[in-house]
């Protein structure tokens, strides 16, 4: 008994020297504020504020859009967002109630939540080992411990948006250790199977790749399973009946799960990826594998050697590949051959081997999911989707340290890895400090990336410095030279300059981008309507805000202001360009009356008589244009009467039309209406 009870103290205390060590290294991250992605996921997610209909959780995307949307993410993780709405609710203050947006003072708050699920998460993977290699509880400690502080951690735990990545794992982890009690018995415990399955779900509705552990429940069936028994022995004996149900049980429940997803969602996947995001997407042929490849390395390297890290990796960070004698391809060449071998080695010595084989089945469905080789995703390279298939990469390096049989050796090695790392995670954590050294940090990593600039150029216009400002948006066009956020951005900046034509040429580019056309529409809109408040009849003015309003499809107003930019110049007898935007009124909106109608009036004016008259009818007529067949009249029987007095020919020529619209004019005169 005192041997047991030595054991279970000896394992409290390892547990508890993994939490305080992922609390130290994180406790800096405690005052941190609201960064990058956070802004758009929490901060400004409708769905987060208190008064939002739960519903709304099942109907939206993780950045609070309608998921059905083509320019949806198409990321469904309503728990996250459900996790940040209750953070929200039991942390405010009276006050905090009607803001729109998450105030700044709550962000600690969200940071605690963090923490905490990391620290679950970290004993969970002392557990995790445990359970993998049974009697080796310094691989679990050295695991945990190395899970605990590995840098590349830091964006998942600091970085609020992470809290995806942790509830996902804490729901994978936790749907492990359950199917593992259900199947590790002569007979299914069908409670324990129900509640993997409900975890499995969370962990899905936590993040998408939640959905891998039910394919690795298989994995665990027929690798793991009943450990008592020999894999061969069980495979074909009686029991394998149990085994096939279960198997069948899993596998159907994998199946409703992605339909019910993609019923809500209508496509599974993102489609609407930009070039600026992942480049790999845009490439073809060899070349997209051999970027597949640099991108997969990047991410080895980020696991075994974290020292170059970032918050962004977006284009050109990483220059992509574009020859065979690329040094990046023999490496990836070599890495698979030697996952390759390492798979063969766990067959050959299947009584350890399927232990090692099953974590190396982990780290690869984790991995595979952003690894862009079965499906494209939204971003290059994400640190924080290292954070479940690191799980394995941690026990498994835990499990080569004891294989080394040099406890000193290894104790020696692996205290100092984990000093390293821990005073690493501990310095990155001082990126995440703010907005500013968050992007001043990636900036120095990767000083060629268009998206780093671009937000160092908006932090710049923050801090009203717009020097700078123009600096980092004109570096970040060098990198992309369309990338129309920017466009935006420095149209603004150059206006508020003084420099007109250039910001004109800017929020121009800007309107002509999916991406940003309504916010180029909104600032030239308010530029030209701030034009128009002085001088009422701004030909420039007028003519840009109907170019904005017919772009937006607001047809008949564009047609309006086409118009009285064209009474401006009929005014100065300037008649040619008068009948040009009298066109372009026309060419906007062809079937509206008042277009029709002044356009008419233009074109008589400029000597296009008979244009003029057709065009100006068309108006006249009480059963398409209720509003103004009176008015048109008016002007029809007076451009008659002038026609007819300035020219026999054209009097000889109007007189079959005259014929017709003669008895609607006699009727509403009798009507006392003209």
């Amino acid at each position: 008994n005192m041997a047991v009870w030595q054991q279970h103290r000896v394992r409290l205390l390892q547990l508890l020297a993994v939490a305080a060590a992922a609390v130290l290294c994180y406790s800096d991250a405690l005052r941190g504020g609201f960064c990058f992605d956070d802004h758009f996921a929490v901060r400004r997610n409708p769905d987060v504020r208190p008064a939002a209909p739960y519903a709304h959780l099942l109907l939206h995307d993780f950045w609070g859009q309608d998921i059905t949307k083509d320019d949806s993410h198409k990321s469904y993780r309503p728990l996250t967002v459900l996790s940040f709405k209750l953070n929200r609710l039991l942390t405010q203050q009276e006050s905090d109630r009607d803001s729109e947006h998450t105030p700044d003072h709550l962000a600690p708050a969200f940071h605690v939540v963090n923490l905490v699920l990391h620290v679950i998460v970290c004993l969970l993977v002392y557990c995790f080992s445990e359970h993998v290699f049974p009697g080796d509880p310094h691989c679990a400690l050295f695991a945990s411990m190395l899970f605990a502080v590995h840098p590349v951690h830091v964006e998942a735990v600091t970085g609020i948006v992470g809290r995806a990545e942790l509830l996902c794992a804490l729901f994978v982890l936790l749907a492990f250790f359950c199917y593992a009690r259900a199947v590790d018995s002569d007979r299914t415990r069908w409670q324990w199977l129900l509640l993997s399955l409900v975890f499995s779900a969370c962990a899905l509705l936590s993040k998408e790749t939640g959905f891998v552990i039910l394919g690795l429940m298989v994995a665990y069936e027929l690798l793991l399973g009943s450990p008592q028994a020999a894999y061969l022995k069980r495979l074909f004996s009686r029991k394998w009946r149990v085994v096939l149900v279960r198997l069948a049980i899993v596998i159907s429940f994998t199946l409703v799960l992605l339909k019910a997803r993609q019923w809500i969602a209508v496509n599974m996947v993102l489609s609407n990826y930009r070039h600026l995001e992942n480049p790999v997407a845009y490439a073809t042929g060899a070349q997209l594998w051999y970027n597949i490849g640099m991108v997969n390395l990047k991410y080895l390297q980020l696991l075994v050697f974290p020292v170059s890290m970032s918050a962004d990796y977006s284009f050109n960070c990483l220059p992509l590949i574009e020859s065979l004698s690329d040094w990046h391809n023999a490496a990836s060449c070599a890495v698979l051959l030697a996952v390759a071998v390492a798979a063969a080695l766990c067959l050959w010595r299947l009584a350890e081997g399927r232990r090692w084989l099953f974590m190396l089945a982990w780290l690869a469905a984790f991995f595979l999911p952003f690894s862009n080789v079965l499906f494209f995703v939204g971003t290059m390279v994400g640190e924080r989707l290292l954070y479940l298939p690191s799980i394995a990469f941690c026990v498994i390096v835990g499990r080569a340290a004891h294989c080394l049989r040099r406890p000193i050796l290894a104790a020696t090695a692996a205290t100092l890895v984990i000093a390293v790392f821990s005073h690493k995670t501990y310095e990155q954590n001082k990126a995440w400090d703010s907005e500013l050294s968050l992007f001043e940090h990636a900036a120095s990593v990767c000083p060629n990336s268009a998206k780093v600039h671009y937000v160092m150029g908006t932090i710049q216009v923050g801090r009203s410095n717009v020097t700078g400002a123009i600096y980092h948006f004109n570096r970040a066009l060098e990198i992309e030279p369309v990338y129309c956020d920017v466009h935006l951005q420095l149209g603004m900046c150059y206006w508020n300059q003084g420099d007109v034509n250039r910001g004109y040429e800017m929020l121009h580019k800007a309107l002509d981008c999916k991406y940003t056309e309504l916010d180029a529409a909104q600032s030239l809109l308010k530029i030209y309507e701030s034009f128009l408040a002085e001088q009422r009849e701004n030909v420039w003015a007028l003519v840009g805000k109907g170019e904005i309003l017919q772009h937006a499809g607001i047809l008949s107003q564009a047609a309006e202001h086409y118009l009285t930019a064209a009474n401006v110049f009929d005014k100065e007898q300037q008649y040619e360009r008068s009948v040009e935007l009298a066109e372009r009124a026309l060419q906007a909106d062809p079937k509206g009356c008042k277009t029709n109608l002044w356009a008419g009036v233009l074109l008589y004016n400029a000597g296009r008589q008979l244009e003029g008259i057709v065009l100006a009818e068309s108006a006249s007529l009480p059963h398409n244009c209720s509003d103004t067949h009176v008015e048109a009249l008016k002007h029809v029987v007076g451009m008659y009467i002038e026609a007819a007095k300035q020219s026999h020919k054209l009097a000889k020529a109007l007189e079959p039309r005259w014929k017709v619209l003669y008895p609607r004019a006699s009727a509403a005169l009798e009507r006392k209406s003209l």
